[in-house]
This record gives structure tokens, C-alpha cells and sequence, in this order.
């Protein structure tokens, strides 16, 4: 984290280490000493380097330090690795405060099928009574907006771009961008009653004005590299970072706050036949 490293030495063999990074052949194809790097969720094999050249190549200033009585194990455990994730549906709701909105409603987020449902009856609680006669149904999937409406008895299916504050979710690089755009400011708070602890970060926007973010480690839903993340409404979801799964709690910008107000597990089921493509120009 550009603050320099530490080192230890285990007594494991190198299968052991292999077993417990979950990573097979991994350290064990390699002879003779091996130095492992460790990033919080991330492990890397070191070939060239020596620690103190780690260190220092991690912007680490003196001498690099020993940890004595290091556990791996304990290690990424603490850090979420090893924790078994159910990635079951969830239903997040929220509240959201802007221009436009003003109210509360709620999404489903489905990781196994990479996607984002938000009902009729979800759209109809936010826009207070805005809605009369509309029927809104909508999916996020592959950074698509999937909206199915009712307007004078016909039923139209309509497709439209999905942008993000976190478009490149899915970049092999998106750790190392967000790194250089953002800070980590230092403030937290508790995330609702879950014990769990969430942390502020502060960026700009495309029009270059403050925006700031909350982050908390997710306890039940966790990707990998390579898995594709779905995107969620209104920019709350899941994004992978430093090989750490989060859960984006909160935004704030000019004139607009939206954050989650509650999360549990949940279901959908929606019947798309009988969409007709919505023509240009409608």
C-alpha cells in the first residue's frame, strides 16, 4: 500500500503454503527459497528481488523489518480471503436525497446471474406517487440498461447505455485507476447494526466536483479476478479491490446523497415475453 513492506519467515512446506493460499502447485513448481508477496488477498512470487528491494520498490523508506510469529492463516483471515461466500441474491435498499429524487426503494443485486433487477413496485415507492399509470421494470446487465414499460396497453422493451462512477468494474486494472483517483480520507462509521465498520473516500467526478464514497468489506458475496462484477442502481454494489471484495455503502456529490439503508437476502422473478423493441425516436 506504497508504504513499504515487512517480512517473515514461515515453517511451512510449500504444498502447505499452497494449501492455504488455495492456490495449487503454486509455490511448490518453484526451487529452492521463495519469497511470496503478499497485498492483502493478492500473492505474488517474488524472483528477482530480495526484501529489502521489496521495500523499497514499495516506496518503503530504511530498513526493511521481520514480523516475527507470523500466521498465514490468521493473516488472510483477517483480511477476508478465506471466509466462504454464499453470493446469495440480495436486496438492497435505500434512500436517496437529489434534484431529482427524494424517497427510498430498494434493488435486487444477482451476482450468480450477474445482474440487477429494480421493480415496478420499487420505482412507483420512489417517485412518491410520480408515476401514476406508468409500469417501470428494469435490469442492469452487461452495462446495459434493460427497461421494460407498459405505455397505452403495449408493452415495449427499451435498451440504453449504463453509466457508472465505477465503469471500469471489471478492468484487469481497476485497483492500480482507483489508486491514483482516489483517497482514502480516514473517516469511519459503523455500517447499520452489522458490526461491521465502513470507510470514507473522496474523489471528483467528470465535471471535477467533490465526490465522496463509502466502502465495507463484504462479509457474503466475494469475486475473484477475472469474475465478472454486475454493476448495481444507482452506483451501490460490490467492486474488487486489492483482491478484497467491498460493498459501495453510500455516495455524495453536488446535490445528492444516496446510501444503503438496509441489505438481506432476497428474490425476483419478472416475465420479459411479449417486450416488443422500443423504435428510435419513441
Amino acid at each position: 500500500q506504497n508504504n513499504g513492506c515487512e517480512y517473515a519467515k514461515v515453517n511451512l512446506t510449500k504444498s502447505q503454503i499452497d494449501d492455504i493460499l488455495g492456490k495449487p502447485n503454486f509455490v511448490a513448481r518453484e526451487k529452492g527459497v521463495v519469497i511470496v508477496n503478499l497485498m492483502d488477498c493478492v500473492s505474488t512470487i517474488e524472483k528477482n528481488k530480495m526484501p529489502q528491494a521489496i521495500h523499497e520498490a514499495n516506496h518503503g523508506k530504511g530498513n526493511v523489518t521481520e514480523r516475527k510469529n507470523f500466521d498465514l492463516k490468521k493473516y488472510l483471515f483477517e483480511k477476508g480471503c478465506l471466509k466462504k461466500c454464499s453470493n446469495t441474491t440480495k436486496k438492497i435498499s435505500f434512500q436517496i436525497k437529489s434534484d431529482e429524487n427524494n424517497g427510498s426503494a430498494f434493488f435486487f443485486l444477482n451476482v450468480k446471474a450477474e445482474e440487477s433487477f429494480m421493480p415496478n413496485e420499487s420505482w412507483q415507492k420512489m417517485s412518491q406517487g410520480q408515476m401514476i399509470g406508468g409500469v417501470l421494470n428494469t435490469f442492469i446487465k452487461n452495462n446495459k440498461l434493460i427497461s421494460y414499460t407498459v405505455a397505452e396497453g403495449k408493452k415495449w422493451k427499451l435498451k440504453t447505455p449504463y453509466g457508472s462512477v465505477f465503469s471500469e468494474l471489471n478492468d484487469p486494472e481497476f485497483s492500480a485507476q482507483f489508486h491514483k483517483r482516489v483517497i482514502k480520507t480516514g473517516n469511519k462509521k459503523p455500517f447499520l447494526k452489522t458490526g461491521e465498520i465502513q470507510y470514507e473516500y473522496s474523489t471528483t467526478d467528470d465535471d471535477g466536483d467533490k465526490m465522496t464514497f463509502w466502502l465495507t468489506i463484504s462479509k457474503d458475496v466475494c469475486f475473484v479476478n477475472g469474475e465478472n462484477i454486475p454493476a448495481g442502481f444507482f452506483n451501490l454494489g460490490y467492486l474488487l479491490l486489492d483482491g478484497i471484495t467491498y460493498l459501495v455503502t453510500e455516495l455524495s456529490g453536488q446535490n445528492f446523497n444516496i446510501k444503503i439503508i438496509d441489505i438481506e437476502d432476497g428474490n425476483y422473478s419478472f416475465d420479459t415475453s411479449g417486450y416488443s423493441e422500443m423504435p428510435s425516436g419513441f
